[in-house]
């Protein structure tokens, strides 16, 4: 038994699930999420007072670049606080730090990268994190 299609008639059907599927594609991604879904993620993959080393390895597993592997320093938070981070903004956290780049996310002329810095006390155990995100391109 042969049914036929019309094309004709579902062409909007087609291009919807088409674009559902390619926006759910997407969404696989942490650095597609939004700030208050990649923020309880990565406390969950790297729960406060985890091992410097630890975080670094988890890093590597997710193929995410670590960039910055400071024992001698914090990093900067920068900006306004949101309820998911704990320190002050415009301060330097931690005694040792990791820059984890997620990765960018590029629209026709603007790029927008996603880098993660995890902070450590002076023993090595995870204190804070925070999502920076800068965006590069030609705006208006």
């Amino acid at each position: 038994m042969f049914i036929s299609f019309d094309w004709k008639h579902h062409w909007k059907t087609i291009a919807g699930i088409v674009l559902l599927l390619l926006i759910s594609g997407l969404m696989l991604s942490p650095k597609f999420w939004p700030d208050f879904i990649l923020y309880p993620y990565l406390w969950k993959l790297t729960p406060k007072g985890t091992d410097i080393n630890k975080v670094s390895e988890i890093l590597t597993n997710k193929r995410w670049e670590v960039m910055g592997y400071r024992r001698e320093g914090g990093f900067l938070k920068q900006g306004k606080p949101d309820k998911y981070e704990t320190n002050k903004y415009d301060s330097i956290v931690g005694a040792m730090s990791l820059r984890g780049e997620l990765g960018d996310v590029s629209f026709y002329f603007i790029k927008i990268n996603v880098t993660v810095f995890w902070g450590f006390d002076k023993n090595g155990k995870l204190t804070d994190i925070w999502i920076w995100r800068t965006t590069d391109g030609l705006l208006p």
